[in-house]
């Protein structure tokens, strides 16, 4: 009997191999609008200040990594994932 359950546990495994998973996707806030200067200062230890001049410097030389097949993150977040 235990043979038996391995075998089908084994066949469903074999079946459901070619099956995708459903991607999960996520709302991102902004970190600028979702955080205050005090909670974005203890999270990023950074001010906004500063945090907004990086990203008026650089914001043209951000690639977009756009293509249809995800959803890209914001230069906001691209900057303080790199910092």
């Amino acid at each position: 009997m235990a043979n038996m359950l391995r075998v089908q546990r084994y066949a469903d495994l074999i079946r459901n191999r070619g099956l995708r998973r459903q991607g999960v996707f996520r709302d991102i806030a902004d970190p600028l609008d979702a955080y205050d200067d005090v909670d974005f200062r203890s999270r990023y230890w950074l001010r906004r200040a500063t945090v907004m001049g990086i990203l008026g410097v650089i914001r043209d030389g951000i690639k977009s990594g756009h293509n249809g097949r995800n959803q890209d993150l914001t230069h906001t977040l691209k900057i303080l994932l790199e910092l």
